[in-house]
């Protein structure tokens, strides 16, 4: 998928070139499972995305209590 956001394949982000590296990776036993991953991350705050790449569970459980 990285290849493809590379070559202008995915998202409006990635298309317009928006992203400077990747910061953090999953390994999913399928597709399907990756794709509800990335959809289910889609919805998450800049924060707590943040948090999930730094490894910060503390913080991650903190945002995740927020409404």
């Amino acid at each position: 998928r990285l290849k493809d956001h590379g070559k202008g394949f995915g998202d409006r982000t990635t298309k317009l070139g928006r992203y400077k590296k990747l910061i953090y990776t999953e390994s999913f036993p399928d597709r399907l499972s990756a794709l509800h991953r990335e959809r289910q991350l889609k919805g998450w705050s800049h924060a707590k995305k943040i948090a999930l790449a730094a490894d910060n569970l503390t913080e991650l459980k903190n945002l995740a209590k927020r409404k």
